[in-house]
């Protein structure tokens, strides 16, 4: 193995990739519809969609400027 890859870049993606990122991704996907089915969302004090503030800081991962407060109610 050369001396210039780190360990990010030797499990990337190919043959040698990460063995266990499809399987976290679909633990994340069920996590959040989990979430989305057991609770009712809805947002704080009689917020409406157009007042949610949807932009986006740059960098490596896109964040939100702000972030997204949600109410939850538990589904009867």
């Amino acid at each position: 193995m050369p001396d210039d890859q780190t360990g990010c870049e030797r499990t990337k993606t190919g043959r040698r990739g990460c063995p266990g990122i499809q399987f976290g991704v679909v633990i994340i996907e069920l996590a959040l519809a989990n979430i989305v089915y057991k609770f009712d969302l809805a947002l704080p004090n009689g917020a409406k969609i157009e007042d949610l503030d949807m932009s986006e800081t740059y960098g490596i991962v896109l964040h939100k400027k702000s972030s997204l407060l949600v109410n939850l109610s538990a589904r009867l």
